[in-house]
């Protein structure tokens, strides 16, 4: 069951009406909030890794989403979908929604930084707002829609 019926959700979606703005608007900006945070995660922990430490790119892009991903479910799970209900379940779907992110985001990487030349940490900043579009959408209706119960 979805805890749009919990008085935070209730809250939430009244904040919403008396704002003017749809729930799509509102949870697309709270994602871009909260998936900003998960994404400056990402890019910190990749620019140090690769900077300090001179790790190889793809695994290097691989740590930093995982760090990106955590930091975003936990605030996205409360504060953007403001969902609890089954708490594994939606980890799983999420870090899947992450991970499918990772691979299309690793092969974009690693064709700009070896056949096109471009600088690592320019090719990852390039990448983080494509994916981040395309996990929204996965996220909203596949991670934090509906659950049937099996």
């Amino acid at each position: 069951m979805s805890d749009a019926r919990s008085p935070a959700g209730r809250e939430q979606g009244a904040r919403e009406q008396r704002l003017g703005w749809g729930p799509l608007l509102s949870q697309m900006v709270r994602y871009g909030i909260f998936g900003g945070t998960g994404a400056l995660a990402d890019f910190l922990t990749f620019t140090a890794l690769h900077t300090w430490f001179n790790t190889p790119v793809v695994a290097t892009n691989v740590v930093s989403i995982l760090v990106g991903i955590s930091v975003s479910f936990l605030l996205n799970s409360r504060l953007t979908f403001a969902t609890t209900d089954h708490p594994r379940r939606r980890a799983v779907r999420f870090l899947s929604v992450g991970l499918a992110g990772m691979a299309v985001s690793s092969a974009l990487i690693e064709l700009m930084v070896g056949p096109l030349g471009l600088d690592a940490v320019l090719a990852k900043l390039i990448t983080v707002p494509v994916i981040a579009l395309l996990q929204f959408a996965a996220n909203r209706w596949w991670t934090f829609g509906p659950i049937r119960e099996s």
